[in-house]
């Protein structure tokens, strides 16, 4: 579980920051074109390591959307469509 933003217990350790610097527009990210440069925290609840470990965490998601949650000033989490 996270203490708060940038205090990541020592079993979550983050081995390099993963940044989503923009989203495509199209009818499936309408309304997400906003956000850029902002670092990714989690996929589905886990704290992101890396950009491998980002990448595995989308491939196990089995459901029709995956939870994003940036790190700034994001309170709530963003849902975006799972692509396969």
């Amino acid at each position: 579980m996270r203490g708060g933003l940038g205090k990541e217990r020592k079993d979550e350790i983050r081995e390099e920051v993963v940044v989503l610097t923009g989203v495509l527009s199209s009818d499936l990210t309408r309304g997400y074109e906003q956000f850029e440069d902002q670092v990714i925290y989690a996929v589905d609840g886990v704290p992101v390591r890396s950009l491998e470990h980002m990448s595995m965490l989308l491939d196990r998601s089995r459901g029709e959307f995956v939870n994003i949650i940036l790190e700034r000033g994001c309170s709530a989490p963003r849902k975006l469509v799972h692509v396969e």
